[in-house]
């Protein structure tokens, strides 16, 4: 409930039903190495950096690189290649 509380995490789970609280945390996060993951369809747009989805009847995920490069996180080139799209 208090968005602040989120600071001392170091995964942060949005579902689609927390779209709205997506905008007001991303100011709170921005730049803190913490990663974001939902399954909202424009979650990476908000600047989430993981997003989960279904694809063929499997969970596939994509990835916003450059929200991942600018709180100072890297993913591992074998976890970028089993993304079904990366977003520069």
């Amino acid at each position: 409930r208090d968005i602040n509380g989120l600071l001392g995490c170091h995964i942060i789970y949005f579902s689609d039903r927390e779209t709205e609280n997506i905008r007001e945390a991303r100011s709170l996060l921005q730049q803190r190495p913490i990663l974001t993951v939902g399954e909202d369809r424009g979650f990476l747009e908000d600047g989430g950096m993981v997003q989960f989805h279904m694809e063929n009847n499997r969970v596939r995920f994509a990835i916003n690189l450059e929200g991942v490069e600018q709180a100072g996180l890297s993913i591992h080139s074998q976890v970028l290649r089993l993304a079904s799209e990366v977003k520069q």
